[in-house]
Order: structure tokens, then C-alpha cells, then sequence
């Protein structure tokens, strides 16, 4: 009966490691692609309404969408505890011109856990590519 108990503890610790490694991964993969479709957004609506967008992170943990001229807020992100966001450009926010270019160019990355996930974005033609 002991032997039958460890085995069964075993099973359930090694399951529980895995899934909840598992669950983490998703958590970033997830809040990657709510930020993808956030910076997206931004684009489109830099296209839509002809006036340049700026995407402030602040704090490492908090996603600021605004126009660029004005201090109105068209949308905001708080990540999940335990998770940074770090955009590497010479201006430090993705700033979308009223074409939907880019001004920035660079990379960002997601840091959580000690892992990290990264975009690049390339300069001039508005795209974001995953790194993964």
C-alpha cells in the first residue's frame, strides 16, 4: 500500500511541475498576443484618423496607447504580476506615423520568469515579427 502511495505522489508532483510550466508559457504566449493586437490597434488607428499614435510603457508592467499630439488615452494594459515588457529603440516608445509606419525601430522583449520573448520590429513598412 506504501509503494502504491509513493508511486501516486510521484505521478501527481511530476504532473503538477509540468502543467504548471505549461500554464506559464501560455500566460506569456497569451498577454504576447493581447500586446500584438493592442499595437495593431494603434496602427490602424493611426491610419483611420490621420493623426500619429505613441505606445508608452511604463513601469516595465503597464502599456499606454495616446495620441501623439494631445494627452487623450485611447487604450491601456496592465501585464500579469511576475511579467516586464522592455522596448530596445533609440526613442523609447513605438511611435506610429499617420501611415502606419513606424518611427521606431528596434526590438521588444517579454521577460517572465527569467525567460525571455521577443519581437523585432522592422523600420518603415509597420510590421512585428515573433521570435520564437
Amino acid at each position: 500500500m506504501l509503494i502504491v502511495l509513493a508511486i501516486m505522489v510521484i505521478l501527481c508532483s511530476s504532473i503538477f511541475y509540468f502543467s504548471n510550466s505549461k500554464l506559464n508559457r501560455l500566460t506569456v504566449l497569451k498577454t504576447m498576443d493581447e500586446v500584438e493586437l493592442l499595437i495593431r490597434m494603434a496602427q490602424m488607428t493611426a491610419i483611420e484618423e490621420q493623426k500619429a499614435i505613441v505606445m508608452d510603457v511604463y513601469d516595465n508592467t503597464k502599456l499606454v496607447i495616446r495620441y501623439y499630439v494631445g494627452a487623450e488615452v485611447i487604450d491601456t494594459m496592465q501585464l500579469p504580476e511576475g511579467m516586464e515588457f522592455h522596448v530596445s529603440t533609440p526613442n523609447p516608445r513605438l511611435h506610429f506615423r499617420v501611415n502606419g509606419n513606424l518611427q521606431s525601430f528596434g526590438s521588444m522583449a517579454f521577460y517572465y520568469e527569467e525567460e525571455m520573448y521577443g519581437y523585432k520590429i522592422n523600420i518603415g513598412k509597420g510590421r512585428l515579427t515573433r521570435d520564437d
